[in-house]
C-alpha cells in the first residue's frame, strides 16, 4: 500500500507556518526586550522559520521536488533539521531565561519584571516554538522517506532470496 505523502506534507507546511508565525507575533507583542535576548532570538528564528516554511510550501506546489530530486530533496531535509534544533533550542533556552530570576527575587517572565510586559506571550512564544518544531520533525521524517525511496532501489533478486 502507497500513502501519499504529499497532502501529510502540506499540512505539516501549514502548521509550521501558522505556528512559527504565532510564535514571531507574540515575541512582538512583548515590546522591548533589550534585555532578554533570548525572546528576541526566538521571535527572529520564529521569522526565519515562516520565511523557510512559506518557500518550502512554494516549492511543494510548484512541484520542485519532482523536478530537482537529487538537490531539493536533501536541501529540503537538511533545512528542516536546522531549523527543528533552532525552534526547540530556542524554545527551551527562552523558558529557561523566563524561569531564571533577577537577584533572587522576581522572575524575568513574572507580572512583577520590568523587562518582560506580558508573561503569558512570552510562555505561549515558546509554546509555538516547540509545536512548530514538532511539525518540522514530521516533515523530516517525510524528507527522510521521500530520499529513501529515490535512492534505494531493490534488485529483482534480493526479493526473491529464500530465507
Amino acid at each position: 500500500m502507497r500513502v501519499n505523502t504529499a497532502a501529510y506534507r502540506r499540512s505539516l507546511r501549514i502548521l509550521e507556518m501558522a505556528l512559527s508565525f504565532g510564535a514571531f507575533i507574540s515575541i512582538i507583542g512583548l515590546g522591548k526586550l533589550e534585555h532578554v535576548a533570548q525572546l528576541e532570538n526566538l521571535g527572529l528564528i520564529a521569522a526565519f522559520c515562516f520565511v523557510y516554511s512559506l518557500a518550502a510550501f512554494t516549492g511543494d506546489f510548484f512541484e520542485l521536488p519532482s523536478r530537482y530530486r537529487d538537490t531539493w530533496i536533501l536541501t529540503e531535509f537538511a533545512l528542516d533539521f536546522m531549523f527543528l534544533i533552532l525552534c526547540a533550542g530556542g524554545a527551551v533556552v527562552a523558558i529557561y531565561k523566563c524561569n531564571e530570576t533577577m537577584g533572587g527575587y522576581v522572575k524575568y517572565c513574572s507580572s512583577l519584571s520590568p523587562y518582560v510586559s506580558s508573561p503569558s506571550l512570552a510562555y505561549t512564544a515558546t509554546v509555538f516554538a516547540i509545536g512548530a518544531s514538532a511539525c518540522l520533525g514530521g516533515s523530516l521524517t517525510i524528507d527522510y522517506n521521500t530520499w529513501l525511496q529515490s535512492h534505494l532501489k531493490y534488485d529483482d533478486y534480493e526479493d526473491d532470496f529464500p530465507l
